[in-house]
């Protein structure tokens, strides 16, 4: 087999804090706390033995969660986070982008996290070429959103903050259950109840663009398109899931505008910790799996390797990670 023009590695909701089992909000599913930073070490030194052997990683692409929300509850939140980024300082000279998700945002300010190394040259949605004739498009899928540290409450937004007081009224515009602009985050109350096909994305857990990163992703998609480039879009919440209530609350728009520009080939995600795989109109929906909720002794790793080649990407999955080829035409 031949070689790939270029290889990265992709891992997501890792959602690491110093807590032994947990679970998720309706207590459906188990979570696995501490294991799930030894599995993210251990894809990490995956990629490493493959770095000894020139085969290894040119970048990471880290598409966020990588810590929990109780890190803030806990008191541990700065603790859990140098944590998790050290795992990365095993692979020296090998890039690494760091997406922030809604579990980072309910711990840390986005002018924190930009210090702490997340994003690029000060911005958490930003492109770069790996190769030519390739595009990455990094972004900031919690950009809108009502997320904050210690977000307990879903209350009035805070004066200035325009994110908040967009993605507020998105929400309760949309979701009969948040119209009360009251609903507290942890409070057990059912945000799908009663809401409407095509309207279940409505979370607010869930982020959007906005209309500011959307300008500015045409822009790229224009650009890209004029240089003759293939663009693979990276960022934390998907648009085009297999489960419907974790997207982006301006997915539609950001779906239609890539369906315009023809030229994404495709579009890696986090967040739905199950993962899935989908095609539309040329765009290959790739949602990674989360090592949160895969019993350690069933996996010891989840994550994936990218091989980009002329005719094709390769998605090797890792552990729990499922494979993937999609074909580029």
């Amino acid at each position: 087999m031949s070689e790939p023009l270029f290889r990265f590695g992709v891992v997501a909701d890792t959602q690491y804090c110093d807590r032994d089992r947990g679970q998720n909000f309706s207590g459906s599913v188990k979570r696995w706390y501490r294991p799930s930073l030894e599995a993210l070490k251990t894809i990490i030194a995956r990629w490493k033995h493959s770095c000894s052997e020139g085969k290894g990683p040119k970048f990471i692409l880290q598409l966020a969660d990588l810590i929990d929300g109780y890190s803030f509850e806990d008191g541990h939140r700065e603790k859990n986070l140098t944590a998790a980024l050290d795992a990365f300082d095993e692979l020296p000279g090998v890039e690494k982008h760091h997406m922030v998700g809604n579990h980072e945002m309910a711990c840390f300010r986005p002018d924190e996290l930009l210090e702490h190394g997340f994003g690029l040259d000060g911005k958490l949605y930003y492109s770069f070429q790996p190769h030519k004739g390739w595009r990455i498009v990094v972004l900031d899928s919690m950009g809108v959103s009502t997320v904050r540290p210690g977000c307990n409450k879903f209350t009035a937004p805070p004066e200035g903050d325009v994110g908040y007081a967009e993605a507020r009224k998105m929400l309760m515009e949309n979701n009969e259950n948040l119209k009360g602009g009251e609903a507290t985050w942890y409070s057990g109350i059912n945000w799908q109840k009663g809401l409407k096909p095509g309207t279940e994305h409505y979370m607010p857990y869930n982020g959007a663009l906005g209309q500011t990163q959307r300008e500015w992703l045409q822009r790229e998609l224009e650009e890209a398109k004029k240089e003759g480039e293939k663009v693979i879009i990276a960022t934390h919440v998907p648009i085009l899931p297999d489960f419907i209530s974790d997207a982006m609350l301006d997915k539609d728009v950001t779906l239609a505008m890539l369906k315009e520009a023809g030229n994404v080939v495709a579009f890696f995600a986090g967040h739905s910790h199950r993962g899935g795989y989908a095609e539309e109109a040329g765009t290959a929906h790739v949602t990674f799996m989360s090592s949160l909720e895969i019993d350690p002794e069933v996996a010891k790793e989840c994550g994936a390797t990218i091989s980009v080649y002329p005719d094709r990407i390769e998605v090797e999955g890792h552990g729990a990670q499922t494979s993937h080829t999609i074909r580029l035409t």
